[in-house]
């Protein structure tokens, strides 16, 4: 299923990147700059993901065997897991997980003219192409990691059924080098997935909460207008019922 998902989000992404950059002249706030961004992102993602079946192996139900691709030992195969796959592929998602954080930042900028100080100078900041390209180079730092993760496997056996191996289960490492990887590896997904989701999940509701504001706001001027039309209409029509009274006495 992973290559079938992996076509079917290339095709949407792609679309969402063809629509912003057809219509560039009208879509020019920044909100559209990090949605094509992020969209971009998603698109190498899932390019990478398309060919990374080829080191899975497939259990079949009710039985015990594995399906494995023939290629899955050599060399460029392995290769192609821990540089695109592990390495290239996570830097990607965490460059798109920024993206998307930015996004929904400018989107919440984009409701009303009140805002606070800090997201006004974040967002000023997150305009410029440098700070960006070091957003970029986080990401790749963060990211190194998982070029150590694993090693290549040069001998095949009955036994052995990852290929690349993990370099975590290798006895020749020292404990140092474990505790080394598993920390960065903690930092990556405590950085990529919880606070990533904590502080999208923050902006939705500030969003949420500053949208329902703004509508309230506009009820209530919209309601004041039409109490105010209602009585300016009432006052004509009884200033006109007058005259036209007057008139009648005369």
């Amino acid at each position: 299923l992973i290559p079938i998902v992996s076509i079917l989000s290339f095709l949407f992404n792609f679309l969402i990147v063809y629509v912003i950059k057809k219509r560039k002249n009208e879509l020019k706030e920044e909100f559209f700059k990090y949605m094509s961004f992020n969209a971009k992102s998603n698109c190498i993602y899932c390019i990478i993901y398309i060919f990374s079946p080829i080191n899975e192996c497939v259990s079949i139900e009710h039985n015990f065997d594995l399906i494995c691709s023939s290629i899955r030992i050599k060399i460029f195969v392995q290769l192609y897991k821990i540089i695109f796959v592990e390495f290239f592929g996570n830097c990607v998602k965490m460059c798109g997980n920024f993206a998307y954080l930015f996004m929904t930042l400018h989107r919440y900028m984009l409701i009303g003219k009140d805002h606070p100080k800090f997201f006004d100078k974040l967002t000023k900041k997150i305009q410029h192409k440098r700070f960006k390209l070091v957003l970029i180079f986080l990401s790749l730092c963060l990211s190194i990691v998982f070029l150590f993760k694993y090693r290549i496997q040069y001998f095949d056996n009955n036994y052995a059924t990852d290929f690349p191996s993990s370099s975590l289960s290798n006895v020749y490492h020292s404990k140092s080098f474990y505790y080394i990887i598993m920390f960065f590896n903690f930092l990556y997904f405590f950085i990529n997935f919880i606070i990533f989701f904590i502080l999208n999940l923050s902006i939705e509701i500030l969003t949420f909460i500053k949208l329902r504001k703004e509508l309230n706001e506009k009820e209530k001027k919209n309601t004041n207008m039409t109490i105010t039309n209602y009585k300016n209409i009432s006052e004509t029509n009884l200033n006109n019922k007058t005259k036209l009274e007057e008139k009648n006495k005369k």
